[in-house]
């Protein structure tokens, strides 16, 4: 399973957040470029320190037109309770089956992993037009993102789409889908 890489096409999905309600990523972009915040499962430590530390600096990627959307494969209810006790504004997205971490190829199937069936920790940024932008992975469960890389690369991303620097999207046609 591969990575989807940058100047891909995004697959468009639709899954229900913590409040139950509906995020489709096509109609999310159209209010601005999306960073996707892929974890392996709510209530982890270093899951925990990710989120938060996101959550702390959404001020930065919101000055910069970028809305969060976490994604991991737990249930509705675990993304609800824990979202109100880390306070978060942004939404947590449920997928029990791991078909959307698939479709970005960051499953974790490992037959071996303790997280196999789960996300492995990823970020995806993704423009109006579902182009992928910047992607981060790590094979290491117990390693996070450097935060000040992920704004920079953010910053430098949008730049550069901004300037027409990202190639042109597929054919409509094109965008594999997946939802509920």
């Amino acid at each position: 399973m591969t990575m989807l890489p940058v100047g891909s096409r995004a697959p468009d999905f639709t899954l229900p957040d913590q409040g139950g309600n509906g995020f489709r990523l096509s109609e999310a972009v159209v209010h601005g470029p999306v960073l996707l915040i892929l974890y392996p499962a709510d209530w982890g430590f270093i899951c925990r320190n990710e989120i938060v530390e996101f959550r702390d600096r959404q001020p930065v990627f919101g000055a910069m037109g970028v809305r969060l959307v976490g994604y991991s494969t737990n249930m509705i209810v675990s993304h609800a309770v824990w979202s109100d006790a880390l306070k978060l504004e942004f939404p947590l997205l449920s997928d029990p089956s791991g078909d959307v971490a698939a479709m970005y190829g960051v499953l974790d199937v490992a037959e071996e992993s303790f997280n196999r069936g789960r996300t492995k920790r990823a970020l995806f940024l993704v423009d109006q037009r579902l182009n992928i932008l910047y992607n981060w992975l790590t094979e290491d469960q117990w390693l996070e993102p450097d935060y000040d890389e992920v704004e920079a690369a953010c910053r430098s991303a949008l730049a550069g789409n901004a300037a027409g620097n990202m190639v042109a999207p597929p054919p409509e046609d094109a965008v594999p889908r997946a939802g509920r």
